[in-house]
């Protein structure tokens, strides 16, 4: 699953390179994607330039861990062209029910859109395959659990802020947007994952 390692690695370097070239203040303001302008038809590219831009340390942190536990695995069992597409298709989906939802002076950046689709669609096809996820408490520990008991949890989180309208400056209109591509794109996931199990019982037979 390379692709999944490359979008990381993609997230990291436009982070750092803007972060001490000083210039991540104006290329965010360039190319964060605004609401208003996206229920206008403006700048329609921001809802794509948006996913590889993150406004401090926390937040490409958070968010290339989230890819790399829930991305490396799903990535290995849809395959790379489906992971893409739905990778992008959640974080677009993710920018536009942000815009319908917010008509302030604000903007969006940030993968965690994108990140939150592949949990979504990683949850439908494949609810109780287990991940590895970080736990950090006193000490930092993995925990090996269901992708559902996951999607459940962050999703119930993402509806109850979003419902909440909490000020804490994170878009969890987007998260929950993203999601729910993620859920309904299941039916596209299925198929590959049927034909990849698929078992010709004559060539075991033969084997045997």
């Amino acid at each position: 699953p390379y692709l999944t390692v490359i979008l990381i690695v993609i997230n990291l370097v436009i982070f750092f390179g803007l972060y001490f070239s000083g210039l991540l203040g104006e290329v965010v303001n360039r190319y964060g994607m605004r609401p208003a302008e996206i229920l206008k038809g403006e700048n329609l590219y921001t809802l794509f330039t948006s996913m590889f831009l993150h406004g401090g340390f926390d937040h490409i942190l958070f968010n290339m861990i989230g890819l790399f536990f829930i991305g490396l695995p799903f990535e290995n069992e849809v395959g790379t062209k489906k992971f893409i597409t739905i990778y992008f298709i959640s974080g677009i989906s993710a920018a536009l029910l942000f815009s319908f939802y917010n008509f302030g002076e604000t903007y969006l950046i940030g993968a965690s859109g994108a990140i939150f689709g592949i949990l979504g669609a990683f949850a439908a096809c494949c609810p109780f395959k287990r991940v590895f996820v970080p736990v950090p408490m006193f000490i930092m520990f993995f925990m090996r659990i269901p992708v559902i008991v996951l999607a459940l949890l962050y999703a119930g989180l993402e509806t109850f802020y979003t419902l909440l309208g909490a000020p804490d400056g994170v878009a969890h209109s987007a998260h929950l947007g993203g999601f729910i591509a993620g859920v309904f794109m299941y039916p596209f996931i299925k198929r590959k994952v049927e034909a990849r199990t698929d078992i010709n019982i004559n060539d075991l037979e033969e084997l045997i």
